[in-house]
């Protein structure tokens, strides 16, 4: 892949200096400017994103891959027709209450120095930029889904066809064994460092419950964040998704 890439000299320097100078939040305002003013510079590095893909995909022999960024910033661009691949967007979304549980298990482990971007605020405010975003960057696309990790969990039959109707790969056999409660082996950094190490994952309706949260916390959640949250269909409660599974999405 490297010496691939590195047909190009410095592709690999410049795509990461590409993603520090168009792919940051803080740069929104700008990149979308010099998108629609088609800017030079921009171009070339939504090239560079697409031709990455294409040599990633060349060397696994995959007909699909996974880019599975935070950042709905990195997948507008992708969109772009200067990219020259086919984009489809799954918008996983998960209570923010177990996000804020997460983060805080992994505080005291951030180190003295990142542990205020744990803390319950700058949380719940990272859960609400990052989904406003993609509602806002990636939700017009007719290519679109959105589904609530609970409702995966609680029905995955119905959740796996619909991403299998968005992405055109078959899951039968992904259901088969999620439905069977069978393991399903992760090999990719896509499951997370933890769980990848542990070598394998079993999706259990239990694994969606939430966890207990402080009194200040749920404040935080709930002042900050609640109306997004009743938007994405998160309720008060121990049994926190209302709504039905997603529909298949729109080709």
């Amino acid at each position: 892949i490297r010496s691939d890439l590195e047909a190009e000299p410095g592709a690999l320097e410049q795509l990461r200096r590409g993603q520090l100078r168009f792919e940051r939040w803080r740069w929104l305002p700008r990149t979308l400017w010099r998108r629609y003013r088609r800017d030079p510079e921009l171009l070339r590095h939504i090239e560079r994103m697409g031709r990455f893909l294409r040599i990633l995909a060349d060397a696994s022999g995959a007909e699909t891959i996974v880019e599975t960024s935070y950042n709905p910033l990195r997948g507008l661009l992708y969109e772009d027709r200067a990219s020259g691949i086919d984009v489809v967007y799954l918008h996983l979304v998960r209570d923010g209450r177990a996000f804020i549980a997460s983060e805080r298990a992994t505080r005291t482990a951030a180190g003295r120095r990142w542990q205020w971007l744990r803390s319950t605020p700058v949380v719940v405010g990272r859960w609400v930029a990052g989904h406003v975003l993609a509602l806002i960057l990636v939700r017009r696309s007719p290519r679109y889904l959105r589904v609530n990790y609970e409702t995966l969990v609680r029905d995955p039959g119905a959740c796996l066809r619909a991403i299998s109707s968005l992405i055109a790969v078959d899951l039968s056999d992904l259901l088969d064994r999620v439905q069977h409660g069978e393991p399903i082996r992760m090999r990719h950094l896509a499951a997370g460092n933890r769980v990848r190490l542990q070598g394998e994952l079993r999706l259990t309706p239990g694994s969606s419950g939430l966890p207990a949260l402080g009194l200040g916390e749920r404040a935080w959640f709930w002042g900050m964040g609640g109306w997004l949250a009743l938007l994405l269909g998160y309720r008060p409660g121990r049994d926190p998704v209302t709504g039905p599974t997603p529909p298949a999405p729109a080709r």
